[in-house]
């Protein structure tokens, strides 16, 4: 398998009910993309250590409220809307990503390196769900009905190789 070079997560943030239902082809769909850099704080701990450690996992949790109930308004004011929420990686994926040059794929003749990008892929995974459930919780404070989808659990490959699909 070829590990993510761009890890990100995915949240589906399910609209409140509001009658009467229109026909499905009548619903709208706003997706919004919010950046890992947006999301955490890369710029403290460890002193701008690229070393990827856990004092680099810092959610600013401000923006992130602010965030979340902008969504809450989005549900709040626009019926008939589903939120597609998709989340960058920020200090949580690409400090560790590059560290172990995830983007390369596995290394070959090198089974050194391959071991220990394939130990990253498992630490940058933790990191995004680790993310993804402060994402969830803030979602949750703002009485936000959200499901999240993990790419690692429906997504294989990168590029041309992709093959997914979202249940």
């Amino acid at each position: 398998t070829h590990p993510a070079s761009y890890p990100s997560g995915v949240v589906m943030v399910v609209p409140p009910p509001h009658p009467p239902h229109p026909p499905p082809h009548s619903r709208r769909v706003i997706v919004l993309k919010l950046g890992g850099s947006l999301l955490t704080n890369k710029s403290t701990g460890g002193g701008g250590d690229s070393g990827g450690g856990d004092d680099m996992l810092l959610v600013d949790f401000g923006t992130l409220t602010l965030l979340c109930q902008s969504v809450k308004t989005i549900l709040d004011t626009q019926y008939h809307t589903h939120v597609v929420l998709i989340h960058g990686a920020g200090s949580f994926g690409h400090i560790k990503a590059r560290k172990y040059r995830l983007n390369l794929g596995l290394i070959p003749a090198d089974p050194e390196q391959q071991n220990a990008q394939r130990n990253a892929v498992r630490e940058v995974r933790k990191d995004m769900l680790t993310l993804n459930a402060h994402i969830m919780q803030a979602l949750a404070n703002s009485n936000v009905d959200a499901q999240s989808y993990a790419p690692h659990s429906w997504a294989k490959g990168t590029g041309t190789n992709f093959k997914g699909e979202l249940p």
